[in-house]
């Protein structure tokens, strides 16, 4: 893996190349004669300054702050709570100053440029020059949020974990700034631009914008009365479109193979399109165009690499892969992994399920139902009479890490569905393995597979007989001690008899250390119940949740309806977006 001494001097390097460069450029010839430059030739160098300013100060913070006091740290990062997690707010308090910064900087373009495209107007009064101005205000907004989008803040990506940056803040800030993005775009190429052509002569859309109508030659620079600037703006707003209807999750989690592949060949073109619709595009492009290529050449230098591993199924269902390689790896992180005989494909990502001074790398994962599904054919290269079969892997990573500080806490619970179960047995293994650090660790793990108990790594886990480690099963994967409480397996109970079998197995089933109960998890009981009267009010509980949204809003709730009992520091990891 490159190391992040490397990934420090790389970003220096690309620091001291964007410091420089933009100056440069902003002086070259304007494509067009609607650049801004032709009105005001340092109004360009003003505003981008201002940009490089925004995105220095927020890495210095990204830098600064996992150097303050930890609860200082933990309060600007802990999300907020539910009641008011909706739509653009949720996540930390610091992500959202972060959207108000935002949205101040696009402002302070838009007032920039409605006050200079005013102060050369020839009359004041005049409606067309007020929507002129909204045109070329909104326009660059957009550019400014075109930029920040550019910049690698993906899962896979090496910014985050640089910075410090959970992935989930990471994905966040990338949604709301292209959200933004449409939003304005839709708002300067459509609303406005529609109403300005009713000022030209003659009023029409089409004719303005494709040249539809026009004498003589057409797409010659400075030359046709449309010019090529409106056209290439449609092409990048078409290009626009399409990405982001294939962003909206009900598509991106369905299709992920078809959204990344539109990502990849629309981005571009949409990004050319705009340059040549607006030069400023450059510029503000810059900074992210110069990161991404460095991600990129970090991705390709991490995937060279060919490891073997070793494929295995678990009596659950689940399949391990234990890949026999030294990585350094962060508590809880996941990696990217391809593998060669599944051939061409996507990387996927998985979180690491052993501790991270161990050797080599455990991997859990669960086979989809669905035979388009990547996990359903990697469950095929192990045909069910093999036991375990060599495979060889690419792998990029790992990325990612806790919000709190293991050591400093008193206790830890992991409230975990399906396969969200690694995060916590790492966590879990770490804790372990360590005199000092949490006095307790508890696993709340909610599955819909029989025989979950007999997942190896928690087999593992329990094999070491720790007084310390408490996991309780829930749903369907309790029902391993069904067959202890039922003699005749085809007899017919009545709903009386069910009833007394699941009171007799709420919480007290205990097979090899480990309790189950046949019915819902619900956070909010355990969290009082079992996890609140382990602690004081003075001590510290570190609570991780991985698992569906639905699980993980109910954990945080818990967490807040909680907080007054003790000091609870929550991580969430989700499993999708």
């Amino acid at each position: 893996m490159v190391s992040s001494k490397v990934i420090h001097w790389l970003t220096a390097v690309v620091s001291i190349l964007l410091s420089g460069l933009f100056y440069l450029f902003s002086r070259m010839k304007c494509l067009h004669p609607h650049c801004v430059e032709t009105y005001a030739k340092d109004s360009i160098t003003m505003l981008y300054t201002f940009y490089l300013i925004f995105i220095f100060i927020t890495t210095l913070l990204c830098k600064l702050i996992p150097r303050l006091p930890f609860k200082i740290r933990y309060w600007l990062e802990k999300d907020l709570p539910t009641s008011l997690c909706l739509g653009w707010f949720q996540g930390s308090l610091l992500e959202l100053l972060t959207l108000f910064a935002v949205l101040g900087l696009i402002t302070v373009n838009f007032i920039f440029y409605w006050n200079l495209m005013l102060s050369v107007s020839n009359d004041l009064l005049a409606e067309k020059d007020y929507w002129n101005a909204a045109l070329m205000g909104s326009g660059h907004m957009g550019d400014v949020l075109l930029g920040l989008l550019l910049i690698p803040l993906g899962r896979h990506s090496f910014l985050p974990s640089l910075l410090n940056i959970h992935f989930d803040s990471a994905l966040r800030f990338h949604k709301r700034c292209g959200t933004l993005f449409c939003l304005i775009s839709i708002l300067h190429g459509f609303v406005i631009w529609t109403k300005v052509t009713r000022f030209l002569n003659p009023p029409s859309y089409f004719y303005w914008t494709f040249n539809i109508g026009v004498q003589g030659q057409k797409w010659i620079f400075y030359v046709s009365n449309a010019g090529f600037m409106t056209t290439f703006g449609f092409i990048a707003g078409i290009a626009l479109s399409i990405i982001w209807i294939f962003s909206f999750s009900i598509i991106r989690r369905r299709l992920y193979n078809l959204f990344y592949i539109i990502h990849i060949l629309f981005g571009p073109l949409m990004i050319i399109s705009a340059s040549f619709h607006t030069s400023s595009i450059w510029y503000y492009c810059m900074p992210g165009a110069f990161l991404l290529s460095i991600d990129w050449i970090i991705r390709l230098y991490n995937y060279r690499k060919q490891r073997k591993g070793l494929i295995r199924r678990e009596e659950c269902g689940y399949l391990r892969i234990d890949i026999f390689d030294k990585i350094d790896f962060n508590l809880a992180s996941f990696i990217m992994i391809k593998i060669e005989e599944l051939g061409y494909q996507i990387s996927h990502p998985f979180t690491i399920a052993n501790d991270a001074n161990e050797d080599y790398l455990v991997l859990l994962i669960k086979p989809s139902l669905l035979t388009s599904k990547w996990t359903n054919q990697l469950a095929k290269l192990l045909p069910s009479d093999c036991l375990s079969k060599e495979i060889t892997v690419r792998i990029d990573g790992s990325f990612g890490f806790l919000k709190f500080q293991i050591s400093k806490m008193n206790l830890v619970a992991c409230f975990v569905g399906g396969i969200g179960i690694s995060g916590a047995l790492a966590i879990a293994s770490h804790i372990l393995k360590r005199d000092s650090g949490p006095s307790l660790v508890f696993i709340f793990w909610a599955a819909r597979e029989a025989n979950a108990e007999k997942l190896s790594v928690l087999q593992q886990l329990m094999n070491r007989q720790d007084s310390r480690l408490h996991i309780y099963l829930f749903g369907h994967a309790a029902n391993f001690s069904f067959d202890h409480k039922i003699k005749n397996k085809d007899e017919i109970l009545t709903m009386e008899e069910e009833r007394n079998i699941s009171e007799t197995l709420r919480y007290d089933i205990q097979t090899n250390g480990i309790k189950g109960s046949l019915e819902r998890m619900i956070p909010d009981d355990l969290l009082q119940q079992i996890v609140l009267p382990c602690v004081t009010t003075s001590e510290k509980i570190g609570i991780y949740t991985c698992g569906p949204k639905s699980l993980m809003d109910s954990v945080q709730k818990a967490c807040e309806n909680a907080r007054k009992r003790a000091n609870i520091y929550l991580h969430r990891e989700s499993f999708e977006w």
